[in-house]
């Protein structure tokens, strides 16, 4: 609902994601990459949550039983702990993320009225980011060492052994664009790939013939319209960045598996179900 406001396209959204091999193979066991896909999902919502104060247009008596610096402050911690489990669970959340948190660094630093008060709103996410990193580090440690000597630090020793030629090559080694032209395709289908090539090439038309339907449901849902319609203007945005970004970091490593790319089985469904296109597709498509 947060992340495609009409309808009838969250319908044949939830049709496409249900029917993905992905969703009923990667996502029902304990992968971390499916860790990292769900939580990925999970940052996009908590981002489109937060969406009614972060623009001033918002701030309307619908929000009087909560002053927008509390409701914002309360979404910007979530998603700190969420980041920071993230990349506890694979450091390549970072990646996927980083458009997300683009974003909410540069709608808070608009939304803020002076410098203090966006200081005031990013430093206390951050303590609770850094408060979550060594509750984590103690944990891992724990386990793995039995007492809290000799830390364990998972993100890092992840990104040392990753960066390690001789490891990777153990692993097996892949031509750089084995990603771009063989795995995303595997795992989301040609066609889907290019509904979602259109949505990239036309960013300015993803909402075109639209916007009749948005208002209708800003109208008829109160608040969840209105962040509907903010969330219409800078969605597509954040997920064609993070397409376009976790391919080009991730084709940069010559160990290249289809499940690095599970992330971006949701974000690219949202993108293109929100386009409209998904309700025009012959009945081949579904098929």
């Amino acid at each position: 609902m947060e992340l495609v406001p009409s309808p009838r396209d969250r319908r044949l959204g939830l049709l496409l994601l249900g029917s993905s091999h992905v969703m009923n193979t990667f996502q029902v066991r304990p992968f971390s990459n499916s860790i990292e896909a769900a939580l990925v999902s999970l940052s996009l919502v908590l981002l489109c949550k937060m969406t009614p104060t972060l623009e001033k247009a918002s701030y309307t008596p619908d929000l009087k039983f909560l002053h927008p610096y509390l409701y914002q402050s309360y979404f910007v911690h979530l998603l700190a702990v969420i980041f920071v489990i993230g990349i506890f669970t694979r450091p390549t959340f970072l990646i996927f993320g980083a458009p997300i948190a683009y974003q909410v660094a540069l709608r808070t630093i608009t939304s803020a009225e002076t410098a203090t008060r966006w200081l005031q709103l990013v430093v206390p996410p951050l303590f609770t980011a850094a408060a979550t990193c060594v509750a984590l580090i103690a944990v891992d440690t724990l386990y793995f060492r039995g007492i809290l000597d000799n830390l364990v630090v998972t993100p890092l020793n992840f990104v040392k052994y990753n960066f390690s030629f001789h490891n990777l090559a153990d692993h097996g080694l892949h031509p750089r664009w084995l990603h771009v032209f063989v795995n995303l395709p595997m795992l989301i289908g040609p066609c889907v790939l290019w509904l979602a090539v259109r949505a990239i090439m036309e960013p300015t038309n993803l909402f075109a013939g639209k916007k009749g339907e948005v208002d209708v449901i800003s109208r008829g849902r109160g608040l969840e319209g209105q962040c509907s319609q903010l969330l219409m203007f800078y969605l597509p945005a954040v997920i064609i960045h993070m397409i376009v970004v976790s391919l080009t970091v991730l084709s940069v490593q010559p160990h290249q598996e289809p499940r690095f790319l599970v992330p971006l089985v949701l974000p690219i469904i949202v993108l293109i179900t929100n386009t409209g296109r998904l309700a025009r597709v012959s009945r081949t498509f579904w098929v």
